[in-house]
């Protein structure tokens, strides 16, 4: 006798819809907590947290803080499949309002402020002038002295001890001591999403110490050899969100402005976003407005 399945699949294609909806709460805790104490979108959370990453220093947001965003989703049916991007918001944190709007400038998507200011900062290319990259971003590696394959999650610049080595981007020095096999360390933290790491130093820049703010460009430090090293380079790490990342392969925003000739246009732009958000506000929707759970 034989055994015949009766499973059958068929395979049916939707039209999507693109629409508009807005979010909006209070701090209570965190910014996630207050998203996952409402039942919405984490993803919605980690996306309004990007957008004033250069802002808003995230581990710092306090009780009473709030937000309102407009966003887009993709909507098949009543059934949200995908969260897009967020059209326009507005943050207070501690009494300061910051404001943003995706603006297309030239065939580019970014984040300005309500004056036409971008919203994010750049990145140096490389922490120093190198010969060539030793070792590059590698989840599997064979390390040069344990002689076993491991993840070599940076990049090593070879260059002559004593070579400066510069901070990528503006931040506070959170780390700046002997750290084991890193040798002599610095670890700036940039803002809410991006830090950055220096290994094997043979000194640090004058006055690089926990808690100093520097700024793009400034010398932390000196390639030396310290720590668990073949020879003189620097080991440069660099994280976004909390894990590290190939700092060569990241996307940076341009940190222009909007510029002279395309100002009219975007105060016009920026002012029909600003009514949503304003509608928003006056409508008290401190609340999470919460999504439909996907069926598909």
């Amino acid at each position: 006798m034989g055994i015949t399945d009766s499973l059958k699949i068929d395979l049916v294609e939707r039209e999507t819809e693109v629409v508009e909806n807005t979010v909006s709460g209070t701090i209570n805790t965190s910014l996630y907590q207050t998203f996952i104490d409402n039942n919405s979108s984490q993803l919605l959370a980690g996306k309004l947290a990007e957008v004033f990453a250069w802002q808003i220093d995230f581990y710092t947001i306090q009780k009473g803080d709030s937000f309102f965003a407009l966003y887009e989703q993709e909507k098949v049916g009543d059934a949200v499949v995908k969260i897009g991007d967020i059209l326009a918001a507005k943050f207070i944190h501690k009494g300061n309002e910051y404001n943003a709007f995706l603006y297309n400038q030239d065939g580019k998507l970014e984040y300005f402020d309500e004056n036409g200011g971008s919203l994010q900062k750049a990145f140096l290319k490389a922490p120093l002038k190198f010969k060539r990259i030793s070792s590059s971003f590698s989840r599997n590696r064979l390390h040069p002295i344990l002689r076993v394959y491991k993840p070599h999650l940076g990049i090593d610049f070879a260059a002559a001890i004593g070579t400066p080595v510069q901070a990528v981007g503006d931040g506070i020095v959170v780390e700046a001591r002997r750290n084991g096999a890193a040798g002599n360390y610095v670890k700036i933290k940039h803002n809410s999403a991006y830090s950055s790491g220096y290994m094997h130093l043979s000194k640090y820049g004058k006055g690089i110490r926990n808690g100093v703010r520097v700024q793009q460009g400034q010398i932390i430090g000196y390639v030396g050899s310290t720590g668990r090293s073949t020879g003189p380079h620097l080991d440069f790490r660099f994280w976004k969100n909390g894990a590290l990342v190939n700092y060569l392969t990241q996307k940076f925003p341009s940190s222009k402005s909007v510029s002279k000739e395309n100002l009219n246009s975007y105060y016009t732009f920026k002012d029909s976003l600003q009514a949503k958000i304003d509608t928003l506000i006056n409508l008290n929707q401190i609340t999470l407005v919460r999504e439909p759970e996907s069926t598909l």
